[in-house]
């Protein structure tokens, strides 16, 4: 009626039907997108119809607006459900990413408490930045059970140490400070 009303097709009232048909796209898919697309561009052919503006100049204009509702809709619907089906894979991932750094923390803990019996390692990484972190972790648990044995002998060696608690106080204090370790060489 608005577009009978408003000189059919040569006036801009068609545009009205634009928003429903990208919306309706958007919310409900393409397929229905196209199909109220297509309803839109047969309204707009009745108006033209019945205002009597079908004439050449009208014909002109429906031949480029006849197509662009049914392709708005489809469009708006094609776009949104991209957007949905990322979404999901974006949750899905972050998922994965939540689980693989639960699981490595767990096991990080463990190895500050000094429990060096496990390895870090993720069978089915949801990231390969999870897998590169659960391998250096691995890396890293590997080469403190080396040092471990490494030290095992140097304890009876151990004459004594001295921790410099003074180096605390000097002009640029760092939060580490110098320790002297004494052993017997024989």
């Amino acid at each position: 009626g608005v577009v009978a009303n408003a000189d059919g097709v040569g006036g801009p009232a068609w545009v009205l039907f634009l928003p429903l048909v990208v919306v309706t796209g958007a919310v409900l898919g393409p397929a229905t997108g196209l199909g109220v697309g297509a309803l839109a561009a047969g309204g707009i052919y009745a108006a033209a119809g019945f205002s009597h503006t079908l004439n050449l100049a009208g014909v002109g204009e429906l031949i480029v607006l006849l197509p662009a509702c049914p392709l708005f809709g489809w469009a708006a619907g094609a776009l949104a459900s991209l957007a949905h089906e990322a979404v999901a894979t974006a949750r899905k991932q972050r998922e994965g990413l939540v689980h693989d750094v639960g699981r490595l923390s767990a096991l990080l803990e463990s190895v500050a408490q000094g429990d060096l019996s496990k390895v870090p390692r993720l069978d089915n990484a949801a990231d390969q930045a999870t897998a590169s972190l659960a391998v250096a972790a691995a890396d890293t648990v590997l080469s403190l059970r080396r040092l471990v044995r490494q030290l095992d002998g140097v304890a009876d060696q151990l004459a004594g140490n001295e921790i410099l608690r003074e180096a605390r106080c000097w002009d640029r204090p760092s939060d580490h400070v110098p320790l002297i370790a004494r052993f017997h060489l024989d």
